[in-house]
């Protein structure tokens, strides 16, 4: 277990899911809006699986050329 900002970790999964966006040319976009920063503990390992699953079935499912919104 460990203490993680999610908002940091949304944003690095982010720019790596961009470049899982380019084959089918899906615009990804991040909206983050929080005024103070959200701390969570638990497995990173984990906590970067789950989020990464979910952007990945969004990028399978977007159709080519579509906006993929991560919010």
């Amino acid at each position: 277990m460990k203490e993680l900002s999610l908002s940091d970790l949304v944003q690095e999964l982010y720019l790596q899911s961009r470049i899982l966006c380019e084959p089918k040319n899906i615009d990804a976009q991040l909206v983050l809006e929080v005024d103070e920063e959200i701390r969570i503990r638990g497995d990173e390992l984990r906590l970067r699986q789950m989020f990464l699953n979910l952007i990945s079935n969004g990028i399978k499912y977007t159709p080519e050329g579509g906006i993929l919104h991560i919010v």
